[in-house]
């Protein structure tokens, strides 16, 4: 089973697509590394997977953690408090 369940993840600012369709999954004690050219989105998907893009950013998809959707918790609730502590194990 995963940890981390990215489905079908775009990001966009306006008519700006940054990150398209992207999906993967990372089980537990997996380590996982992000590499792509300059611009490709890999500090959006991050941004994305904490809760953290920035304003003015539209996101769709899923983010599951530890079987919580990051992407509809309530606003102002943490990645951590949602996830509790089996995503820092």
């Amino acid at each position: 089973m995963s940890l981390l369940s990215v489905q079908d993840l775009t990001i966009r600012f306006g008519s700006r697509t940054v990150v398209d369709r992207l999906s993967f999954e990372v089980a537990a004690g997996e380590r996982v590394a992000v590499i792509g050219e300059s611009g490709s989105g890999k500090s959006m998907t991050c941004l994305a997977v904490l809760g953290l893009l920035p304003p003015g950013a539209t996101v769709r998809g899923r983010v599951v953690l530890d079987g919580v959707d990051l992407l509809r918790l309530p606003s102002g609730t943490s990645t951590a408090s949602a996830a509790g502590t089996s995503a820092a194990s």
